[in-house]
């Protein structure tokens, strides 16, 4: 699993014979071919397809492979879900799913309310119709298959990238508007499984009507908060638990109060004796992306241009959230879920910069690149593609020249509503104008735009964002705003754009909401200065793009070279990265050490939550779980051995974003805990992995039940799972 060069690494090795590879090209090609073969793939993120070539039984694993998967019949993995973003699994006959408390944030703070803080206090729905709905769905795989060949048909005939690319994402479209049609009960998705090479499609059952059943409070599940996100040790309770319905004859429905618990082919079983030190797991899930099969570039532009600029931006919008949110509770519930993604992303970018200063990961890269092209510049190695390395600099070289510029658009064009509403609200004025009546996706455009418009942190931060556009380099300014606040501080920015805003018809959006409705065009009225701003910006958007999308098609092509000269250095099997589908990674719960003369435990207790309280910010207990604690009343949950409760534990298992909810289970495959975080010097996972410093974390099984029993009585729902008669 992980970077080949950060374990056993044979372009490495090959650096020691590259002086004999000049006199005995043929001999050190075919030594370079066996060192590359030794190198076993022991860990990693591994599709469904590679899971019958681990030995899992050598490994730890005392169940049979058919157990965990089983593409004809019933495994674990049909107990896996999809869950949002994150990754979930049924825990009971009845449809029980558990994921992290961070997974159903958003729909716990959105059913709040001042009155009914679900998220400060927690919710428990002791019968059935007390279960709160949500927004969430949730997506258990139905089968899959491969369709390379039908992505690919036709490809080896396009004149170009563009052309190419554009071949692929028509020939996709057509695999899933015919699954559509021979079902429509099912979602399809065809996901490239190795770059521009091999495509499976996935048919999901997407399950509608997900409710909340437990959700621990804020001060448990989100204990040691931003201070300790991405951290070990930890001690927070980060799961909850939630129950998925379906219509009464059993197909996928919206929520309704008709609806039935739904019955899974399969659900976990829970040991709520949970593991011990160096035992074997493992995790299925559904990780996000990983980025270890690019090229050094890719990395490179990451660590200088895309992620400081988002790490930077997301803490100046933190630090005025917090101070908007001050003024009410109603403003804490409103912006809790947003500052909560942004410094978890902030963080996540922190670490990853962090650990690539400290491995020199890019520079280990291009060294190991060079040797690479000098390996397929042999003229032993047949099929080598001599000119990768030198197109690659070549085109990574013209997004340099533009990083960030491109960085800039793309933010705001993530984070700017008003932008997307004044965009649309032009373009419907446009398409009025010249009589066309395919208006109704611009119509959607603003209305949906308008209705995430929050002008009290949007105005700020487009202040805030054209300001740093001013400090570019020279070659990288924008035509837009140069010629509307050139010279201008932040805070004179701001003052323009609310002058901008309030002379336009955006400073009154009902009045915008009411040309909308309107069957003529005139009603829309896009002149002023903040309509001749969006306009010179939709320029640069446009300019931007010309450039980003040709340049995006010819880097799939470049990568699918990149591959398949990795391959051809490569004889043995080799796992694609990461794209959100589903999973196995395994290892063993294992401490480690991250830094010289520290090293840190596998598990955490209960003892820790009192070390680390105190009365206000992250680490406020609530008063009855300190009670609890005072008074070791720990039940049955206590480990014999740490006579604690354990709270979270450690284990080098490979996993990233996606993995957030997945079940960790051990070698029988029983629920032990739940996947929610890495530690600090994890999140460099994404770009390679390391046996010395790659820790996931886990909320452990004793502390959910532990949780449960003393603090919610949740009697019921342990019942239902299984661990209490």
């Amino acid at each position: 699993m992980g970077q080949k060069y950060l374990r056993f690494n044979p372009l490495r090795f090959y650096r020691g014979c590259f002086i004999f590879a000049r006199m005995k090209k043929l001999i050190v090609v075919f030594v370079a071919f066996i060192l590359f073969s030794s190198n076993t793939t022991d860990e990693g993120m591994f599709p469904l397809t590679e899971i019958s070539k681990i030995d899992l039984a050598k490994a730890g694993l005392k169940i049979s492979v058919n157990e965990l998967y089983n593409p004809n019949g019933t495994s674990l993995v049909d107990a896996v879900v999809r869950v949002g973003g994150c990754t979930g699994s049924f825990i009971s006959p009845e449809g029980l799913i558990i994921t992290n408390h961070h997974c159903g944030f958003s729909s716990v703070s959105g059913a709040s309310s001042a009155e009914h803080n679900y998220l400060r206090d927690g919710f428990y729905a002791q019968k059935k119709d007390q279960e709160i709905k949500t927004g969430l769905t949730s997506k258990i795989i139905d089968s899959y298959v491969d369709v390379s060949a039908q992505v690919l048909n036709g490809v080896n005939q396009t004149a170009n990238d563009i052309d190419r690319s554009a071949l692929i994402r028509s020939n996709t479209q057509k695999i899933i508007k015919k699954e559509q049609l021979k079902n429509t009960a099912l979602d399809y998705e065809v996901s490239e499984m190795f770059t521009g090479r091999t495509y499976t499609l996935f048919r999901y059952k997407t399950l509608k009507d997900i409710r909340i059943v437990y959700n621990p409070p804020l001060a448990i599940g989100e204990f040691g908060g931003e201070s300790d996100n991405w951290v070990w040790p930890r001690h927070n309770g980060d799961f909850c638990i939630l129950r998925a319905y379906v219509a009464p004859d059993g197909t996928s429905a919206t929520y309704n109060t008709s609806n039935i618990p739904f019955i899974p082919k399969k659900f976990l079983k829970v040991n709520p004796k949970g593991v011990k030190e160096n035992d074997f797991v493992f995790i299925l899930g559904f990780p996000g992306r990983t980025y270890r099969h690019v090229p050094s570039q890719f990395v490179e532009y990451q660590q200088k241009y895309q992620m400081p600029f988002i790490a930077d931006l997301y803490e100046w919008q933190i630090t005025k959230m917090l101070e908007l949110s001050k003024s009410s509770d109603n403003k804490q519930l409103y912006y809790a879920s947003k500052i909560k993604g942004l410094a978890n992303t902030s963080k996540n970018f922190r670490g990853k910069l962090q650990g690539l200063a400290r491995t020199h990961l890019v520079e280990k890269k291009k060294a190991d690149e060079k040797l690479m092209s000098e390996m397929l510049n042999t003229d032993d190695v047949r099929g080598a593609d001599k000119n990768l390395f030198k197109d690659i600099e070549e085109t990574y070289a013209l997004m340099f020249e533009r990083a960030s510029k491109n960085v800039w658009l793309q933010q705001i064009s993530n984070i700017s509503y008003l932008t997307a509403a004044c965009n649309n609200y032009q373009a419907l004025k446009m398409r009025y104008s010249m009589g066309d009546t395919t208006v109704k996706p611009f119509i959607e455009g603003t209305r949906n735009a308008l209705a995430n418009y929050n002008p009290e942190i949007e105005i700020p931060t487009l202040a805030h964002l054209i300001f740093m556009a001013l400090n570019f380099p020279p070659s990288q300014h924008l035509k837009s705003v140069d010629d509307n606040f050139n010279g201008l501080t932040e805070n004179a920015i701001e003052i323009k754009l609310k002058t901008m805003i309030k002379k336009s018809i955006f400073n009154d959006l009902e009045k915008v909401k009411l040309s909308l409705t309107k069957n003529s065009g005139k009603a829309i009225n896009t002149n002023g200065e903040l309509f001749v701003f969006m306009r010179a910006l939709v320029d640069d958007l446009r300019e931007n793009e010309k450039f980003v999308t040709p340049w995006l098609a010819k880097v799939s092509a470049l990568t699918t070279r990149y591959n398949n000269a990795e391959m051809l250095m490569n004889i043995t099997s080799y796992i694609p990265d990461a794209n959100s589908t589903l999973r196995l990674t395994y290892g063993y719960i294992k401490g480690y050490a991250p830094q010289d003369a520290v090293y840190y435990k596998p598990f955490t207790t209960l003892r820790g939550i009192l070390e680390k309280e105190t009365k206000a910010g992250d680490y406020v207990m609530p008063p009855l779980l300190k009670k609890i604690i005072d008074e070791k009343d720990y039940g049955e949950w206590a480990d014999k051995e740490l006579d604690d409760v354990c709270v979270g534990f450690l284990y080098n298992l490979d996993t990233t974003g996606g993995n957030s909810g997945s079940p960790v289970m051990d070698a029988y495959g029983n629920f032990i805990g739940i996947n929610f975080d890495r530690a600090y010097t994890a999140t460099i996972n994404d770009y390679a992995w390391n046996e010395n410093y790659s820790r996931s974390i886990g909320c452990d099984v004793r502390y959910i039940c532990f949780v449960l029993d003393k603090y919610a009585h949740a009697d019921g729902l342990l019942k239902e799972m299984g661990v209490r008669n």
